[in-house]
């Protein structure tokens, strides 16, 4: 994206007015039948208008265009962690919220990319709109039992969680899978409220509705994402098959999964499964019983993970991507990590029942000095995960 957002203001678009810019990036350059046209056109063309803001930016920062890209792009990225750690906060207690921030800025991935990869950004867009969604499940769950909803709240959290979502789908046609995985467990868990489900379809849907109309128009009509999206799986799908064979590139690309996500990536998929299991059949045998609105927002979070590890396991193009594409699955597993935290915390009581100094989160920082040995010695070793 670096590279192709100063190819195309250098040389594509350097005549061209603002207006034209837009129009061109929309209606040639990504078009539904344009195809790979350049590096980074696999992406949709709201990927280039974001690129193009940070550019800006970075340029009246130095005179120097990459350093000026670098610092912008790693603000943004950081703002990922506080996110997540709000998120953790919501489903479990403040101090495991503050646990999760400091594992979160010891894992490879935050380490060695959050400073060079432009498509974290998206990722944060994906877990704002989460937030939101947050919120939406807490106030539901405080208002039911109050027996009074405001659907206007309802309908603020789903617009808002829309408006991020919709700029998360600029990152990847790949962000639908989290997109959609969080939509549909926040639907399942709220089917009953009839009324809150369809004012959370309509908040949530108006912002993509004002974005596809802003395709349409801007493109003269040949730009459409969902068309462009089963274009550009096709053909960046049958060029992965060629490039990383299948079975083999689809267990490598869980080893980096589970290296360069962190220690607490691989435990947290099994608790999905066991959680997971008892989660679904609850729910299918009508039995589903919410303890309290963390007990709520957990099951949101854990029937998320679900649906978002069946979709890689069984998506061909989404499957044999790299890293950077499935941060978005790291970022959803990361504010479930207090899990990890509790478990360990509870471990060390049990073997140290008598010794109180050893008891005082011990485990939890004993597991976070482990993940930044690992990350240090990563860092030395290799350039990138390829």
């Amino acid at each position: 994206i670096f590279y192709s957002t100063k190819v195309l203001f250098n040389e594509h678009m350097s005549a061209l007015e603002a207006f034209n810019k837009v129009k061109y990036i929309f209606g040639d350059l990504s078009a539904n039948e344009s195809g790979y046209t350049m590096p980074g056109t696999p992406h949709p063309p709201g990927n280039f208008l974001i690129a193009a803001i940070i550019g800006f930016i970075a340029v009246n920062i130095s005179d120097n265009f990459a350093l000026g890209w670098g610092i912008v792009v790693t603000f943004l990225n950081a703002l990922l962690v506080p996110v997540v750690m709000i998120i953790s906060k919501e489903i479990f207690s403040k101090k495991i919220g503050k646990l999760t921030g400091i594992m979160m800025i010891t894992v490879p991935s935050l380490c060695m990319h959050f400073s060079a990869m432009f498509d974290v950004l998206f990722s944060l867009f994906v877990m704002t709109g989460v937030l939101f969604l947050v919120y939406g499940l807490k106030y539901v769950y405080v208002s039911k039992n109050l027996e009074f909803i405001k659907t206007s709240k309802v309908f603020f959290f789903g617009f808002l969680g829309g408006i991020f979502f919709t700029l998360a789908a600029q990152g990847t046609y790949g962000h639908a899978i989290p997109i959609l995985s969080f939509l549909l467990s926040f639907l399942i868990l709220v089917r009953k409220e009839w009324k809150v489900v369809l004012v959370f379809i309509i908040g949530i849907t108006i912002p993509a509705i004002m974005y596809f109309i802003f395709e349409y128009f801007i493109s003269s009509g040949k730009t459409f994402w969902p068309v462009r999206a089963l274009n550009i799986v096709s053909i960046v799908g049958n060029d992965l098959i060629l490039a990383r064979p299948f079975p083999l590139a689809y267990f490598a690309n869980f080893i980096i999964i589970f290296v360069i996500g962190g220690v607490v990536i691989f435990p947290i998929i099994i608790y999905l499964f066991i959680e997971g299991k008892v989660i679904i059949k609850n729910i299918y045998t009508h039995n589903f019983i919410v303890l309290d609105q963390k007990h709520l927002i957990r099951n949101f979070l854990v029937l998320s993970g679900i649906f978002m590890t069946l979709f890689l396991l069984f998506q061909t193009t989404v499957r044999l991507e790299v890293e950077r594409t499935w941060h978005w699955y790291m970022a959803s597993l990361w504010p479930l990590m207090g899990v990890l935290f509790i478990a360990l915390e509870v471990t060390v009581k049990r073997l140290f029942p008598n010794q109180d100094s050893v008891r005082g989160g011990y485990g939890s920082l004993i597991f976070i000095s482990l993940q930044m040995v690992i990350t240090l010695v990563l860092s030395v070793s290799i350039m990138d995960y390829y």
